[in-house]
């Protein structure tokens, strides 16, 4: 019989493998519904069979009944239930295997919820399909429908509960929608909505994940907030009364995800440690007896990576990649082939390589390392994908097997390698064609081979370019400013040459600018000029043509931020200009300059100098390391705040390069060691392995790092003396290059 008890949903993030994962930023691309580790094949209770071969999913979601992938290839396919229109195929007919939706090759991530399913597309554009009785599409109408429906662009991630919606915008604020009884839309009242509503004024909101009828979310300092219904202490905040607003859990801080459930919640800590509260009849908080819970409890020892909550089970992944369940086991959902009750976390097999779970009603499905996907437990509607009556990574990550690498190179979301024999690879974000693949505008999780004879890599945000052995300069990908710097402004997929009449020694791709030295060592820009980073005493007129800085001086060396750059003159003093709104310029906040500023101290010893958003950093010839400008994150690697004039970072004098991301920084010492510092509480990017903001240099692995780039983004990526290319942080283009989002086992879904 179709038995519908009301169910979970939950929506994790983790940075690095595509997304999900998380304890921090706010900013954008963060998905829905996984963890991480794998297995081999246990046999759930119902069917789990298991398929051997290589599988090709990226994304996850199971809802009540039914469940929802995204293929590496862009496109969506959903089984199981539908007499709602839930699998989005544009009927109500039950698939036992996956059915793909439509023709689409751009979605993003994916959340099933009870009886309705929402998506984003890589553009961030939101759909939503299924049950719409109480307004949870979001679309206005009320109106159940069977396809994806575009609700409206500018959304980050969604989660989808048991008959409500709730979803994060790109600037941070949380919007909810859909039946709202318990109050679970936490905008004060209990009247239903239709359409998003927002929730408060808050802009740091970083993950959500709607339940039955309450929600959770996590904003960016780790702090999680409860709402809706409360009977069972679902809210975690001491009583069993409803909440009507965003309420924070008693006692609860450092959270790193959080999973939403029908009537309990569980999150994890970023020390590890997985807490759990609300309804307890089944054993589904795991802490050894079926009492309930109004304030979180901790499950007994460390060492656990994310968490999701089904209707009255739970399913946890660890850090050694192992996969746990425990509570209601009916059906088998507990996926350790017995129909017995747990009370305490039960480990489903002996394999180490799950990558991520999420829970149903009585049923479960993984994703393993590998793009296969596993289900187990109840099958009545065809749920676990089998014909029966299927990280932003926290530390280094190896990109391929290969041995011979020599130069990497990284923008916002995407990043290039060289070889050794000169040719060069890139992978990511495609969809300004940054990735040199002529006529390909999207993305490439694999590293994807380009050109060959190529010398030296730089890449900006969105776009990227390249010097030739024999000095010549190309650029290809975004040019809205100019920045590719071909007289056009025209996005460009082909590498396409940079003034070909004469000869260069170095480039550098910043935001939306590029800078380059030619070789009589003066200094040329192109692209975005609005705070004068060209520096040619003209801001706030882009040129898509090469234009000399206004000094006409000699320079060693030049580096460009995202909206400002500097060079190093050859008598060794420092020099930046554009943008100086956080101190960038290091002039001790002399304002935005469109022509070249000495930094405040006059020094006459600077190496390298490398910008980021909106910070700067350099070496100097006596091997100390200076950080000036913004400094939200720790990106300067001393605490306090913001600091407009040339800082050094710690007493070592053993500094040989640095590199500035988005909102971290990593640097290379002489003694072939790295150390990373800044932004890491969402991504991962600095790679010491944890989701905490660092304010001062960690060193990252041993002593084999040839070197190290930060990019323009949010993740990095080093390459060790043997030749081998590590990346690590934020993979939710792909750019990490391993092709890996998250792993699994029991019951295996294969793309048709």
């Amino acid at each position: 019989m179709k038995n519908r008890l009301k169910s979970v949903f939950f929506l994790i993030l983790i940075a690095g493998l595509a997304g999900f994962y998380g304890c921090g930023s706010s900013e954008e691309g963060i998905a829905e519904g996984a963890i991480t580790a794998d297995f081999q094949s246990p046999a759930g209770y119902d069917d789990a069979v298991s398929f051997a071969g290589a599988g090709p999913w990226n994304r996850l979601s199971v809802g009540e009944n039914h469940s929802c992938a995204i293929a590496k290839d862009g496109t969506l396919y959903c089984w199981g239930i539908n007499d709602d229109g839930q699998l989005g195929d544009n009927s109500v007919i039950e698939r036992d295997t996956p059915v793909k939706i439509g023709t689409d090759t751009n979605w993003k991530s994916i959340s099933a919820g009870k009886f309705h399913t929402c998506a984003t597309k890589t553009d961030n554009s939101l759909y939503c399909w299924g049950r719409n009785w109480e307004g949870q599409m979001g679309d206005g109408t009320g109106v159940s429908k069977a396809a994806p429906t575009l609700i409206s662009s500018g959304w980050s991630l969604v989660s989808t509960g048991g008959n409500h919606t709730c979803a994060r915008k790109n600037d941070g604020t949380l919007w909810c929608w859909g039946l709202n009884d318990e109050g679970q839309l936490g905008d004060a009242t209990i009247i239903p909505g239709y359409i998003p509503r927002k929730i408060g004024v808050a802009k740091n909101w970083v993950l959500v994940s709607a339940g039955g009828d309450f929600t959770c979310a996590r904003n960016s300092v780790g702090a999680l907030y409860c709402w809706g219904n409360n009977a069972f202490g679902q809210l975690g905040e001491g009583t069993n009364g409803n909440r009507y607003i965003p309420t924070k859990v008693t006692k609860f801080s450092k959270c790193s995800t959080v999973a939403a459930g029908w009537d309990h919640a569980c999150a994890t800590k970023s020390d590890g440690t997985v807490w759990c509260w609300g309804r307890n009849n089944e054993g589904q908080l795991g802490i050894g007896h079926a009492m309930d819970q109004n304030l979180p409890k901790k499950i007994a020892s460390k060492g656990w990576k994310a968490v999701g909550a089904g209707d009255l089970f739970t399913c946890a992944t660890r850090t050694d990649g192992s996969l746990w369940c425990w509570g209601d086991n009916s059906s088998g959902q507990l996926g350790n082939n017995t129909t017995i009750n747990y009370f305490t976390p039960r480990r489903i097999d002996t394999a180490a390589n799950w990558a991520s779970v999420d829970t149903g009603q009585s049923f479960a499905c993984a994703l393993k390392s590998d793009g296969t996907i596993y289900c187990w437990g109840y099958n009545a509607y065809g749920q676990l994908g089998v014909a029966t009556p299927y990280t932003d990574r926290g530390a280094p990550n190896a990109v391929g097997t290969d041995v011979n690498w020599s130069q990497v190179a990284l923008g916002e979301n995407h990043a290039c390698a060289k070889k050794s024999d000169n040719s060069f690879y890139c992978w990511g974000d495609g969809q300004y064609g940054q990735l040199a693949i002529p006529g390909a505008w999207v993305n490439y999780p694999m590293l994807a081979r380009s050109d060959t004879t190529w010398d030296k890599l730089d890449l900006g945000r969105n776009h990227s370019c390249a010097r030739k052995s024999s000095g010549a300069i190309f650029c290809w990908g975004r040019n809205n400013f100019g920045q590719l710097g071909i007289g056009s402004n025209t996005d460009n997929s082909n590498p396409s040459p940079v003034d070909p009449l004469n000869t260069w020694n170095q480039i550098s791709a910043g935001g939306d600018q590029t800078c380059a030295r030619r070789s009589d060592n003066t200094i040329w820009c192109w692209g975005n000029n609005d705070y004068g980073q060209l520096g040619n005493a003209d801001a706030g007129t882009d040129y898509d043509l090469p234009d000399q800085e206004d000094s006409a001086s000699v320079w060693n060396y030049v580096g460009t931020g995202w909206w400002h750059s500097c060079g190093i003159k050859t008598t060794g003093t420092l020099w930046c200009w554009g943008r100086d709104n956080r101190g960038q310029l290091g002039t001790g906040g002399g304002g935005d300059a469109d022509v070249p500023q000495q930094e405040s101290t006059t020094s006459t010893l600077w190496t390298t100098v490398s910008g980021g958003q909106e910070h700067t950093c350099a070496t100097q010839s006596n091997g100390t390391l200076w950080c000036w400008g913004r400094n939200n994150n720790g990106q300067l690697g001393f605490g306090g705040g913001n600091v407009g004039d040339p800082t050094q970072v710690g007493a070592l004098t053993n500094w040989a390069s640095v590199t500035a991301g988005a909102y971290h920084t990593c640097g290379r010492h002489t003694d072939n060691t790295i150390s990373c510092w800044g932004d890491n509480n969402n991504y991962g990017q600095v790679g010491d392995g944890s989701y905490l903001d660092r304010t001062t240099p960690v060193v990252i692995g041993g002593a084999e790092w040839a070197s190290v780039d930060g990019g323009n983004g949010y993740f990095t990526c080093g390459i060790k003396t043997a030749g081998t290319l590590f990346c690590w942080g934020r993979n939710n283009f792909g750019q990490l290059g391993d092709n890996s989002l998250m792993r699994v086992t029991p019951s295996q879904v294969l793309k048709p």
